[in-house]
């Protein structure tokens, strides 16, 4: 499982594990991949091709772009599976449950008082 804690690898690299570890890296199949990039391919621009070649030389190939877009997706989705689990707990709450028909002003407070229990609890949890 050496690639799995190398998170800078090459296409190169990556196509040579197996399925299981492939997808654990990436986070889809790599049938699934090989699609992702043809499309990606199609809807890209193609670069046009001079005479003399003048810039910057690219940074990413193609297919490291979707091996690093694929990361960014599972880093979102981690860090959006804790605001959803966040929010459940800040729910069991009824005022935060349902539509706040009290003083808007005092809605600042109560939910600061709220949060606050949450925070507290987390702290018990820790220690």
């Amino acid at each position: 499982m050496y690639a799995i804690a190398n998170q800078n690898m090459t296409y190169k690299q990556i196509k040579k594990l197996k399925v299981k570890e492939f997808k654990r890296l990436c986070g889809v199949k790599p049938q699934l991949f090989q699609k992702m990039r043809e499309v990606l391919e199609q809807e890209l621009p193609k670069p046009k091709q001079h005479q003399y070649y003048s810039g910057k030389k690219k940074r990413h190939t193609l297919k490291s772009q979707v091996i690093i877009e694929t990361e960014y997706n599972r880093e979102l989705a981690k860090n959006r599976i804790y605001v959803e689990h966040v929010i459940r707990c800040l729910k069991i709450f009824r005022i935060l449950a349902q539509p706040y028909r009290n003083r808007r002003r005092r809605f600042g407070l109560r939910f600061n008082l709220i949060a606050g229990l949450y925070n507290c609890g987390l702290s018990l949890a820790i220690a």
